[in-house]
């Protein structure tokens, strides 16, 4: 288990090196990219519903998934603390200070794209980086999403 709470950690840093355990455990690990906080389905909730739900089938198949989810409401808290700093606009801390420390660890290998990612900010940013990390992006079909929730 984490040696650390995460409810604790004050920095995105702190919050990677938390992940960072988890995936140092996983050793090598897909994750489920997609739209949370900008664009996709237009709310966060149910943006992470797609991303859980997408994550969950994806290890019934066997395939190691990195749960970036677990995370989101210490990103969240970590966000708002950000702006009640006075900053505006994307909350970049979040992509350079926590994922791009999970990226260059190289323990993700696979990043399988949700339909829709050109609508976020962060995910547009992931698939950009991703390659230049040595993680390998896998587009998944709108159809066979949709037979998820059905």
């Amino acid at each position: 288990m984490m040696e650390k709470d995460p409810k604790m950690v004050s920095s995105f840093e702190g919050l990677a090196e938390l992940a960072l355990s988890q995936l140092r455990i996983l050793e090598q690990c897909s994750i489920v990219c997609g739209p949370i906080s900008t664009g996709g389905l237009g709310s966060v909730e149910k943006n992470i519903e797609i991303i859980k739900v997408v994550s969950d089938y994806l290890e019934s198949t066997g395939i190691r998934i990195f749960n970036n989810i677990f995370y989101e409401k210490y990103i969240v808290k970590l966000k708002n603390e950000w702006e009640s700093e006075g900053n505006t606009g994307y909350c970049t801390p979040i992509l350079e200070n926590f994922y791009l420390a999970l990226y260059k660890s190289g323990h993700i290998k696979i990043a399988y794209f949700l339909p829709g990612w050109e609508s976020s900010y962060g995910a547009s940013w992931e698939r950009n980086i991703l390659p230049k990390c040595g993680v390998k992006i896998i587009d998944l079909e709108q159809s066979k999403i949709q037979l998820l929730f059905t």
